[in-house]
């Protein structure tokens, strides 16, 4: 399975893992959307994907486009209530799926300051909180 993702002092092409779930900066949760996406490089066109989930600065993406680790990608996508962003990510680490010619891919966003992050972060705070109220009798909440 090919799996990228670089460490400071790390060459860009050698394997490496995503960091465990406890070492996230926010919780991520289970989020398919449609989305549209163009590897800022090497395409002109918006290609369909989905989300497979999403955090306070990131998603998870299933593409069928081979990223390169650091390259920018711009991200376009319909939020419940909200409308469609364009958002800027970059790539953090992918893998290739074994099933077909896709790749999960780890994108981190470039800002969330602007109208279309604040709505993305809008969001996530909103799926945070339905979280926290379905889980509040469960004891400690991890992330």
């Amino acid at each position: 399975m090919e799996e990228q993702k670089p460490d400071e002092g790390q060459k860009p092409n050698e394997p490496h893992h995503p960091p465990p779930p406890e070492s996230r900066a926010y919780k991520r949760f289970s989020v398919q959307l449609p989305i549209e996406y163009k590897l800022a490089a090497i395409q002109d066109d918006l290609n369909q994907a989905s989300t497979l989930d999403i955090s306070g600065n990131g998603l998870r993406l299933r593409i069928k486009d081979k990223p390169s680790i650091g390259e920018e990608v711009h991200l376009s996508f319909e939020i419940p209530d909200k409308g469609k962003v364009t958002l800027a990510a970059r790539v953090i680490w992918f893998k290739k799926i074994e099933e077909g010619a896709a790749y999960e891919t780890g994108v981190k966003l470039a800002e969330t300051a602007s109208e279309a992050g604040r709505k993305f972060m809008d969001y996530y705070t909103k799926e945070m909180l339905t979280f926290l109220d379905k889980n509040r009798d469960q004891g400690e909440i991890t992330s």
